[in-house]
């Protein structure tokens, strides 16, 4: 396990302005919506569905984009474009499997980072 953070809290603190309460529910909100879009994305892998492919990318994306989540963005954006334009539909799956990697990691990151439950 890498001790490289895959998130920066920046964003979250700027909106938080220092409210500590405030950027744990925020972090809390991340780890909730990264996992329900994981799932949602996988639903629609297993389905075969690039349409629920696309859409549940798309709510991905700024979820993970607000936790600065780099690696994570980029493959969550092209799995989008990719789903939407029926482009290199191929490589669908696995751009999934190393984003969930990337994206479960970041939160295990956080959860032990922040002492988040």
């Amino acid at each position: 396990m890498s001790t490289e953070r895959l998130y920066d809290l920046g964003f979250i603190n700027q909106v938080a302005k220092g409210n500590q309460a405030l950027q744990e529910r925020l972090c809390r909100s991340f780890v909730s919506s990264a996992n329900g879009g994981l799932e949602e994305l996988h639903q629609a892998l297993a389905e075969n569905n690039l349409e629920n492919i696309g859409k549940a990318a798309h709510k991905l994306k700024s979820t993970i984009e607000a936790m600065r989540v780099i690696e994570g963005t980029r493959l969550i954006k092209l799995i989008e474009k990719s789903a939407r334009l029926n482009v290199n539909v191929e490589a669908i799956p696995e751009m999934i499997h190393d984003a969930t990697t990337i994206i479960r990691e970041t939160v295990t990151q956080l959860q032990t980072d922040l002492q988040l439950q």
